[in-house]
């Protein structure tokens, strides 16, 4: 508290009930806060007088709703009408001081564009009218308090003073010094605490249960928790909390969190958990220099999963498998299942258990022995303590997965990786219908997550590219050499108007090595602080609307291209403009692998950017009606020294995301 506030706080009270305060102390003091101010004394004051003294003198100070809150429950109506016939959000055209050096508010100016309009009936009135109701004007306790005792949030009931109570507050209010009483005030809910956590906390400490920090569930305890979960520690005697473990861990909390019933505190994410350590004792543990207080809780381990199987297909009887994934702590069953576990993790009806596996020590892989008579085709789960991880199991092998091709249209001669699953024995990958990959020039890597495979000629038409694995066929689901949606090529499809840059067709002795015929190069040493250097203006052919129709949103498009960047280069960017629109072209790029997430060198990789990166309309129509075939890759150099670049343009498209 400020001086000031005290005083203004005891001209308030000695006030009281009364319209008006014409002398005494409390009219005393009230002008010492505005003689340090250097503002006339006043011979009476009211209630409104101090609501304004208040607001002014703790101005920029964050009191002034408080002050409002405390009011409105003494007088709600007159606060209620103070909240509603305040000048809110009302805006001047000019604030001019005059002669005297006053500020003058000036509304509104008339239409000769130099006179102004005097007074508040000129004002521009806000555009929203705000009004406060009762329910909206609150006195929030601090969260800590409201999850140390839930009780706050129930209504308030009246408790009715004794005579002799009555008696005792009158004599402190009449025989103390108000600064004393002030003072009072605020030490004696201080010993009261001290005093009472003294006597109660002398003894040891102990823990009924653990319960989450929302009052509203403070009913439901538990013993489960996961790490990053801030809790309640509830029991006696805990105000001399001097040390609190978890899992024989020691953590730490605030002290403030603190009372004799219960301990706030957050459980933390880097703890070392017995499912990684069985050793380790699943407790928290509450120590005072009176003793020592335990409880059981288990830390839970982060949730299994499984990306893949790993045996020799056909599985038989008393064949190895080894399941692949991570988090396989505190394993309480694998079994397989011709049915999924329930998402409340209840077992099926029909199970077959395995019981002989072996967990390897990074908890990342379980070796198991496949039982007698095996499933033909189900599920294969692992039954942690947290959760359970659930795969799709084949005795024949299971189905390959397609997750990502490194492009959509890569240039022929480059290599094209597809991601996924299951790529076991690799038996065909077929383009489009078209053609076969031959499969000794099929590269599978060891974990069958991945094939590679040079693009040898260029497919006639869009399609999809299959993967025949020995679990079965499966298609890319991203169309492979979305013909119809090539909006510029170098080829014959667009052309190039002006510019200074360079067209490639590549011989394979230099960059960039292989082409789909014609490519735009951007080569050369550019100069620092180059903001018009290279440029390509080309007339693209955009796509038609019966392939991307006109009311799909600009956000669920994008552009693709292939680029060719021979070595990494510091300074220079990109901008890519369309239909002549360049406030809403992409400015500052850098190609990017939308494969790998990096610029990859000395090789073809595919780029993607969100079409609404580009180009500022809502709709493909509306961005059709520009009526301008222009796109344009510019090239500049903003930063503080020189930079040679070698970078190759091809195959723009527009496609879905």
């Amino acid at each position: 508290m400020r001086l000031a506030d005290v005083y203004l706080t005891y001209a308030e009270a000695c006030l009281g009930n009364n319209s008006t305060l014409s002398d005494g102390r409390g009219l005393y003091f009230f002008n010492r806060v505005r003689e340090r101010a250097k503002i006339n004394k006043k011979s009476s004051i009211t209630l409104d007088d101090i609501i304004r003294e208040r607001r002014v003198e703790f101005g920029m100070e964050y009191s002034n709703w408080y002050d409002m809150v405390t009011w409105f429950r003494y007088l709600p109506d007159k606060m209620l009408n103070y909240f509603n016939n305040q000048w809110r959000g009302y805006r001047t055209d000019a604030i001019i001081k005059d002669e005297d050096g006053k500020l003058q508010f000036w509304g509104s100016m008339i239409t000769d564009g130099t006179t102004f309009l005097e007074g508040p009936e000129y004002y521009t009135a806000p555009e929203f009218t705000i009004n406060i109701e009762a329910e909206d004007i609150f006195l929030p306790y601090p969260e800590s308090d409201v999850i140390q005792n839930p009780l706050l949030n129930e209504p308030p009931f009246l408790i009715h003073l004794t005579n002799k109570s009555e008696e005792f507050m009158k004599s402190i209010y009449k025989y103390l010094d108000t600064r004393l009483f002030l003072i009072g005030l605020l030490v004696l809910p201080f010993l009261a605490v001290v005093s009472c956590q003294n006597d109660d906390d002398d003894a040891i400490p102990v823990i009924h249960y653990i319960r989450v920090t929302d009052p509203a569930k403070a009913d439901s305890t538990f013993t489960d928790v996961n790490p990053g979960t801030m809790i309640v520690v509830v029991g006696e005697h805990l105000g001399g909390t001097q040390k609190v473990y978890i899992n024989d861990q020691e953590v730490s909390f605030n002290r403030n969190y603190v009372t004799s019933t219960s301990i706030i505190l957050t459980v933390p994410n880097e703890l070392e958990l017995t499912g990684q350590n069985p050793e380790l004792k699943g407790e928290i543990r509450i120590e005072t220099e009176h003793g020592v207080a335990a409880y059981n809780m288990h830390v839970l381990s982060p949730a299994p999963y499984i990306t893949r199987i790993s045996a020799t297909y056909p599985i038989k009887p008393g064949d190895q498998m080894t399941v692949i994934g991570g988090n396989f702590y505190e394993v309480q069953a694998v079994y397989l299942s011709t049915e999924q576990p329930a998402k409340d993790g209840t077992r099926p009806v029909d199970v077959q258990e395995i019981t002989n596996y072996e967990v390897n020590n990074k908890y990342s892989q379980i070796t198991l022995t496949a039982p007698a008579n095996l499933l033909e085709e189900g599920y294969l789960v692992v039954e942690c303590y947290t959760s359970s991880a659930v795969t799709e199991f084949k005795k024949n092998g299971p189905k390959p997965v397609v997750t990502a091709v490194s492009s959509t249209m890569p240039v022929v001669g480059s290599t094209v990786t597809i991601t996924g699953q299951n790529f076991i024995e690799v038996s065909r990958v077929n383009i489009n219908g078209e053609f076969d990959i031959p499969v000794g020039d099929i590269t599978t890597s060891n974990t069958f997550d991945e094939i590679s495979f040079v693009l040898p000629q260029a497919p006639t038409q869009s399609g999809h590219i299959s993967v025949t694995a020995i679990g079965g066929t499966v298609e890319s689901a991203e169309i492979f050499y979305p013909l119809e949606n090539v909006i510029l090529n170098y080829d014959g499809i667009g052309s190039h108007v002006w510019g200074d840059c360079s067209f490639v067709v590549a011989d394979g002795s230099s960059a960039p090595y292989v082409s789909n015929g014609t490519c735009l190069g951007i080569t050369g040493t550019v100069s620092a602080s180059n903001y018009w250097w290279k440029q390509s203006y080309s007339n693209a052919q955009w796509v038609n609307t019966s392939i991307i129709p006109g009311n799909i949103p600009i956000d669920d498009l994008k552009l693709q291209f292939e680029c060719f960047v021979k070595e990494v280069f510091t300074g220079p960017v990109f901008q890519i403009a369309m239909c002549e629109n360049f406030d809403a072209a992409l400015n500052g790029y850098v190609p990017v692998s939308s494969f790998t997430g990096k610029t990859e060198t000395g090789k073809w990789m595919q780029c993607s950017v969100s079409l609404s990166s580009v180009v500022a309309d809502a709709t493909y129509q509306d961005f059709l009606n520009r009526n301008s075939t222009h796109i344009g890759v510019y090239a500049t150099n903003p930063g503080s020294s020189q930079a040679t670049i070698e970078v190759y343009f091809d195959n723009f498209r527009i496609v879905r995301k």
